[in-house]
């Protein structure tokens, strides 16, 4: 039957035509197969009885050219371990008293934090993914101020230090934030005996790997060492193998002012590709690291309103924030930045309004008293 009162009246051409079509492809699929058998029985080895029975010589793959799967350090972005970052980082309050230099183990900081404290002297907040790195030890430790507590918390540091101002104990507990702190424990420490020779107690204390990590089984601490999955990298890193060029122009050599008598100094190395930093008109050195000077990739300085607390204590606005420049490989850029809160990111914003760009590698950022901004000197 050819069709029902609901279709539409069978065709015989239709029928016909359909029938022709059926048939062709039949027939190309016949002569596709042909084709197919008589390739496989041209291939070496399958369509000749001498060779029946033998076997392709096995070939053992080249892992060496295999890239290994690298995962990011999230202070740096340079993706430089085999192992995902799990570990909280250790922010270790290092001397920079002219009087306990040099120091030990800051070349091994992914980023370096420098504010003044009080009298006009810098102290130095380093941080580190990785201390088994500072081969020579860390140090000298001293004690921690409140404002860098601010500048570092956004990473979920470790903090370690020996003692506090008053202020700076009333802020940890304001906020709940437990520390690595000397005067509850000194598991985490050692004396260098030569130091001791020649030195004040106070710029003879040191740690390293080995005792940090001893020293977070120590129950008067009683801190988490897991580094949260949901906190953000450092900054605003390019993609992988990428950098962002700056063009505000040329920048060979930065110099600001901390203080009256501390200096920010920075000079392009050409072959190291980075910036030595200077103080006090010399390099500054880490004889941890066979006294080599301290270099980093990127260097930030940051202008911001200060206040002074208890009279001599610094007290710095991120909230407010201010301007600040970028430097790298030679040249910069300025932007603007603010700080929410004392767990929150730095938010820098380039004077086009997006969001500023800092590339991978080892950075050092200085926090600078509005006042000093028109000692800045950028050649």
């Amino acid at each position: 039957m050819c069709a029902t009162h609901t279709r539409a009246p069978c065709n015989y051409t239709q029928i016909k035509l359909i029938s022709g079509t059926a048939e062709r492809v039949q027939m190309k699929r016949v002569v596709c197969l042909g084709l197919l058998l008589l390739f496989i029985i041209t291939l070496p080895g399958c369509g000749s009885s001498s060779d029946a029975g033998k076997r392709d010589e096995f070939v053992k793959p080249d892992f060496s050219m295999v890239i290994p799967v690298l995962y990011q350090n999230p202070l740096t972005g340079v993706y430089d371990r085999s192992t995902p970052y799990e570990e909280r980082p250790f922010a270790i309050s290092i001397n920079n008293i002219i009087a306990g230099l040099p120091q030990s183990g800051i070349s091994a900081a992914d980023i370096m934090v420098e504010i003044e404290t009080e009298g006009g002297i810098t102290r130095l907040m380093c941080l580190y993914t990785q201390p088994q790195r500072a081969t020579g030890g860390i140090g000298s430790i001293r004690s921690l101020r409140h404002h860098f507590v601010d500048g570092v918390f956004q990473w979920d540091p470790i903090i370690v230090h020996i003692g506090t101002s008053d202020y700076a104990e009333q802020y940890l507990r304001k906020h709940g934030i437990k520390t690595m702190n000397g005067y509850d424990s000194e598991s985490f420490l050692y004396i260098d005996p030569e130091r001791r020779k020649h030195y004040d107690s106070e710029h003879t204390k040191f740690t390293d790997d080995e005792h940090l990590q001893n020293a977070l089984s120590n129950p008067v601490y009683s801190l988490s060492t897991q580094w949260n999955p949901a906190q953000p990298v450092a900054f605003n890193f390019p993609a992988r193998g990428e950098e962002v060029l700056l063009e505000g122009g040329s920048a060979r050599q930065i110099k600001y002012n901390f203080s009256q008598s501390y200096d920010g100094d920075f000079r392009f190395d050409e072959d190291k590709n980075e910036y030595i930093k200077y103080q006090h008109g010399k390099p500054h050195i880490d004889e941890g690291n066979d006294s080599e000077p301290v270099s980093f990739s990127n260097v930030l300085l940051l202008f911001a309103p200060f206040s002074s607390l208890q009279t001599i204590l610094v007290d710095i606005d991120y909230k407010t924030g201010g301007e600040g420049y970028y430097f790298y490989k030679g040249s910069y850029e300025h932007f603007s930045w603010n700080k929410a809160d004392y767990d929150q990111p730095f938010h820098f914003t380039r004077d086009d309004g997006s969001e500023l760009v800092i590339n991978a590698g080892k950075t050092h950022i200085g926090i600078v008293r509005n006042s000093y901004s028109n000692k800045l000197s950028i050649s």
